[in-house]
């Protein structure tokens, strides 16, 4: 454990696929928030495209947005602006994480919907599938364990999520032929 009091693993943690580290063709902003990081994420659209902060339009049709888990409250202005739009959730069978609700609605409303697979994440309950989206297999099958789901990956049974990261991968591509 760090001095304050945070768990990190530098060792085998999982990277992500090199072609979306370095994209010498095409523009893309990826913006991918969880959880209450949606509220911050859904500000800086406000401030980019309700409050006229991309007054040069240097990131309009640029960003694809990935609410893993989040909350909605994005306005229309920031939807016509995005170059892409995605509710990510879990699934376990018919289990769901908590906030899946949410981000099917908004995904019937705009943008496209994405189920990540946790069959082996060993939740128990929506609120560990709800850290299914960042972790693969969260620490407690029973609930949050934030402090190590958010900080303390692992190769093998605690990896970084990165299924949804497809849907970067086919943006980009977009992005480059265009």
């Amino acid at each position: 454990m760090s001095a304050g009091g945070t768990f990190r693993s530098t060792e085998n943690r999982p990277r992500p696929p090199s072609d979306l580290l370095s994209r010498p063709q095409g523009d893309l902003i990826a913006v991918i928030a969880h959880s209450s990081g949606a509220y911050v994420a859904n500000e800086l659209f406000r401030m980019l495209y309700d409050w006229g902060g991309d007054e040069d339009g240097s990131t309009r049709g640029k960003v694809v947005y990935l609410n893993l888990d989040g909350d909605g409250g994005i306005g229309d202005a920031t939807v016509q602006s995005l170059g892409g739009l995605y509710w990510v959730w879990a699934e376990k069978g018919s289990m769901e994480s908590m906030n899946a609700g949410t981000m099917q609605y908004y995904a019937g409303l705009y943008g496209s919907g994405f189920a990540v697979d946790a069959e082996a994440s060993g939740c128990l309950n929506a609120y560990c599938l709800h850290d299914a989206v960042i972790n693969d297999h969260p620490w407690d099958p029973e609930g949050f364990d934030v402090e190590r789901d958010y900080g303390l990956f692992a190769e093998g049974e605690h990896e970084v999520q990165m299924q949804y990261l497809q849907v970067l991968r086919s943006e980009a591509a977009e992005s480059a032929d265009v």
